[in-house]
């Protein structure tokens, strides 16, 4: 499972804690926070640098999933 969170978004923690009780739960899990970005930074800044990081996260993901 990937979860995704941008620092600056009011809902960092929930999502960082989520992403911990399904690792103790035993699932595995990647989290990666972007520093720095807030909520949707990816649709308000479609071109930025870490909307290219953020795609370049899901790109490894889902061919890692794959093999």
């Amino acid at each position: 499972m990937l979860v995704v969170a941008a620092d600056g978004d009011l809902l960092r923690d929930k999502n960082v804690e989520y992403a911990e009780r399904m690792k103790a739960m035993g699932k595995d899990v990647e989290l990666v926070v972007f520093a720095g970005e807030e909520h949707a930074f990816f649709g308000v800044k479609p071109m930025s640098a870490a909307t290219g990081e953020l795609v370049e996260v899901i790109r490894r993901f889902i061919a890692g999933a794959a093999a």
